[in-house]
């Protein structure tokens, strides 16, 4: 046997962003990158939570959210930046209702936690970040979305394991 005759029977080298796994690391990298220079390149108020978003999303091994999915994403942090505003807003001067309505929402709404503390500084202050936190979801689901479109999930191989192609 010649040697060019066991250089075409030996398997191809795997490429570095031909296994999942690897993909997945270097869609990481640069959707959490990707993530952080539109936060700036908009002039975002609150940059750095994109990049913390972007990586609550990449770090499962989850496909491509679809849009419904994207939406219920950003969905829940609209709903608890709206309380918390609500709460800044009307229960803040009445303490005792303030920590009871609080405590109703201590552990299913993060936001609705933040927001408040801010507003004991300025109501107008709280609304700024609770719309920062929606702008943020959104610019992170846009990040996820793009860095899926440049390096999207290998091609999965055909049942026979020949990757699609006929075997000799």
């Amino acid at each position: 046997m010649s040697a060019e005759g066991a250089a075409l029977d030996a398997p191809a080298p795997a490429g570095i962003l031909t296994d999942a796994r690897s993909r997945r690391i270097v869609r990481f990298a640069l959707g959490t990158t990707l993530g952080s220079g539109l936060a700036y390149l908009i002039g975002f108020d609150l940059p750095f939570l994109v990049p913390i978003l972007v990586a609550m999303l990449l770090a499962s091994p989850a496909p491509c959210p679809s849009v419904r999915k994207g939406l219920a994403f950003v969905v829940p942090v609209a709903v608890g930046a709206f309380l918390g505003v609500v709460l800044t807003r009307y229960f803040l001067k009445y303490p005792l209702i303030f920590l009871l309505m609080e405590f109703l929402v201590l552990y299913r709404l993060i936001a609705a936690l933040i927001i408040p503390l801010v507003g004991q500084a300025s109501i107008g202050l709280s609304i700024g970040v609770a719309l920062g936190l929606v702008k943020g979801t959104v610019i992170a689901i846009l990040a996820v979305w793009l860095s899926f479109g440049l390096l999207p999930d290998p091609p999965t191989e055909s049942p026979s394991g020949a990757g699609g192609l006929d075997a000799k």
